[in-house]
């Protein structure tokens, strides 16, 4: 259908506009392609704002292309986030040295549901008190509504008992969560009725937003960029008039650093261009 009408059309020049959408990797880099092929050269452009679910390898072919040009939100939106790490000593956490392990190895065991996701998984639990934590500092400072993103389902639902236990109101939204639920939930959090948004990464983290937000508080990372970043995404949007406050809470020398790690490792390929006009800033640090 694409290529019948740009023949039709016999343009000048061309321009593919994607935004957050390049989820769909295979789909975009055919249409890619295909309009490098139908219109080569210096004619055909490619404007992107970068999709952090995009493969490695999708990545460095579509850096390869002739003209491209990424742009991050921090580029275009004039609001920017306030990034904070809170670093905090645990002691019931299992002890990591980043160095001493293999990046891909971890990422393979968080996925499968290896020995490393279940020390993942209780390093989330005894951050627990830490989140906490956070969220009264934020509410003390005047940083309200609060929305709070996690992976695991059992420490959404202990964050939204122990929360309540302290007088907030709290709601949240799992991938369970039906669609008449979550609109409910939004429309109230946006009127300033829920205090604090419990959301599980992922399943909050796309098509809702949440921009009265002040402060998002990332209790726990994953081994994906994207995971994070649209998180971030439903506060930084379009209709957010005050700079979100980004909190990171991380478990001193555990396997939240090792997480980092991967993530770093990523943000590097997917932000870093032949052409370094084209790079853009990591979000994870």
């Amino acid at each position: 259908m694409l290529e019948k009408l740009l023949n039709a059309a016999n343009p000048d020049y061309l321009w593919l506009l994607t935004g957050t959408p390049l989820s769909q990797s295979s789909k975009v880099y055919a249409y890619l392609y295909l309009l490098n092929a139908l219109l080569p050269g210096e004619n055909a452009y490619v404007s992107s704002l970068i999709g952090h679910s995009t493969p490695d390898a999708y990545m460095e072919r579509l850096h390869n292309l002739p003209n491209f040009l990424a742009r991050q939100k921090d580029q275009i939106l004039d609001v920017k986030p306030i990034y904070q790490r809170q670093y905090h000593d645990i002691e019931e956490v299992q002890k990591f040295d980043s160095k001493k392990l293999n990046i891909k190895y971890i990422e393979k065991e968080l996925r499968t549901g290896g020995a490393l996701a279940k020390t993942w998984h209780n390093t989330g639990i005894a951050k627990i008190p830490k989140v906490i934590d956070e969220v009264l500092n934020l509410q003390r400072q005047g940083h309200f509504p609060i929305v709070v993103a996690c992976w695991h389902k059992d420490i959404i639902f202990e964050l939204n008992n122990q929360l309540k236990a302290k007088g907030f109101k709290v709601a949240t939204i799992i991938g369970t969560t039906p669609e008449k639920e979550r609109k409910e939930i939004v429309n109230k959090f946006q009127q300033e009725k829920i205090d604090v948004c419990v959301i599980q990464l992922l399943a909050g983290g796309e098509s809702i937003t949440l921009t009265k937000a002040k402060a998002i508080v990332i209790a726990e990372i994953t081994w994906e960029p994207n995971h994070v970043t649209q998180a971030i995404s439903r506060v930084w949007r379009h209709g957010q008039p005050n700079a979100p406050i980004v909190v990171y809470v991380y478990a001193n020398n555990s396997i939240d650093i090792v997480i980092r790690e991967v993530l770093k490792r990523k943000w590097n390929t997917l932000t870093t261009s032949k052409n370094p006009a084209h790079n853009v800033k990591p979000i994870v640090s």
